[in-house]
């Protein structure tokens, strides 16, 4: 054994140098490799590190533009004049604009999270209509107390969003609606107005007549030069002049009057039959009626006066010579009633006012019995219209609404 501290020459066996020299080689050979292998993998390294940097910087941008993109978004939504709310699937408010804060009363927020099926105003009405179980996609109006407590009218509509929530547009129509107010008072006293100048004019010509068969009678009875057939003629001319004015008077009433209708269930061609057969005219109508039952469940007496009023425009129009129809059939599931005359027809300057009272293509006419005939049909649900008709004249058309057809009737 070799003491401690004593140096050991180098072993000159050649096997035992071989297998040294054999392990220096490969140490270095692996050196070498982990050496190219850490260059290799300090190039992949900065390469990948590039291209995240690469990566990153696109990232950037397109955040950098999302954000543009959005903050256009914003103001774009926050410039328009209509309140947009959106929610996400639950109902929750995740976004509201700055018309949208005006016409609920606060800020977004204080609104941003909130659950929209509970948001109500200072009334307790519902606010937003987001959480209707159909969406309403047509714009319908109501009024509603803001948060703030102001009372708004709006019109508002609700559309589902592609990921499961849903947008509601708000538009003010608060001023809008003031606005119209203001114009229906105007175009209501402009009516009573040319009502009143119309009443005047046609109560003035009777009452003209009564004054000076008035002075006539009174003349004569001072005198006493007057013969009796005279006085007689006289008077019979006072009392048709006050008959005048009270006819008047009362087709006004009638047309100013609330109405309620007293329903029963009749045939509209007996109705037809019965008015043309009381017509005060010596001349022939041609009737045009349906084979079977065409039975409404209408007011008779009402629905009579609309027909007698008709024909009596009719016969008015087109004078003693000429020709009236009168029909009755089904416009599609609609009862329908129409009166057509040979005459001139209604002028043109007329006809968007046709049937307001006192307006008249008739020298004497007072415009009156026509505007009852509108009011009469409008209080059944129909509507009375001018159409175009084959005789030359002016038609008139009575549509009733599908659900005034009784089961009476047989197709």
């Amino acid at each position: 054994m070799t003491p401690l501290g004593t140096l050991v020459p180098p072993s000159s066996d050649p096997a035992e140098i071989g297998r040294l020299n054999a392990n220096f080689e490969a140490f270095n050979r692996v050196t070498r490799d982990l050496e190219s292998a850490y260059d290799r993998l300090r190039r992949r390294a900065e390469e990948v590190d590039g291209r995240l940097r690469e990566s990153n910087q696109r990232w950037l941008s397109k955040i950098g533009e999302l954000h543009q993109v959005t903050s256009h978004l914003h103001g774009v939504l926050d410039a328009i004049p209509s309140g947009v709310v959106t929610t996400d699937a639950e109902f929750h408010i995740i976004s509201v604009n700055r018309a949208a804060e005006r016409l609920l009363g606060r800020p977004a927020q204080e609104l941003v999270g909130r659950d929209a099926r509970v948001l109500r105003g200072r009334d307790g009405g519902a606010l937003l209509r987001l959480a209707a179980d159909e969406p309403q996609s047509m714009p319908s109006e109501r009024e509603f107390e803001s948060l703030e407590g102001s009372r708004r009218r709006v019109s508002s509509s609700v559309s589902e969003l592609a990921e499961g929530g849903r947008l509601e547009v708000l538009n003010d129509l608060t001023e809008v609606a003031h606005l119209r107010t203001q114009l229906n008072r105007l175009d209501t006293l402009a009516a009573l107005g040319e009502m009143a100048a119309g009443i005047a004019h046609e109560v003035r010509n009777p009452l003209n007549g009564i004054s000076g068969f008035a002075a006539l009678l009174e003349q004569g009875l001072a005198d006493g030069t007057c013969e009796t057939a005279n006085l007689a003629r006289y008077a019979d001319r006072i009392r048709k002049g006050v008959n005048d004015v009270d006819s008047i008077i009362t087709s006004l009433l009638m047309w100013a009057r609330p109405e309620r209708l007293a329903k029963s269930v009749f045939d509209l061609r007996e109705l037809v039959v019965e008015a043309v057969g009381e017509l005060k005219s010596a001349r022939s109508v041609e009737t045009i009626l349906p084979g079977h039952h065409l039975c409404v469940a209408a007011d008779r007496v009402k629905l009579r006066i609309v027909l007698s009023n008709l024909l009596r425009n009719a016969v008015e129009a087109s004078g003693e010579s000429g020709r009236i129809r009168v029909g009755a059939c089904l416009e599609g599931s609609s009862p329908t009633l129409s009166v057509e005359d040979s005459g001139p027809g209604v002028p043109d300057e007329i006809r968007a006012r046709l049937f307001v009272p006192f307006v008249s293509g008739k020298p004497t006419g007072t415009g009156l019995g026509l505007a009852i005939a509108r009011k009469l049909t409008e209080v059944h649900g129909g509507e009375l219209t001018l159409r175009a008709g084959s005789l030359g004249g002016a038609r008139f058309v009575v549509v009733l609404p599908p659900r005034s057809l009784s089961e009476g009737s047989v197709g």
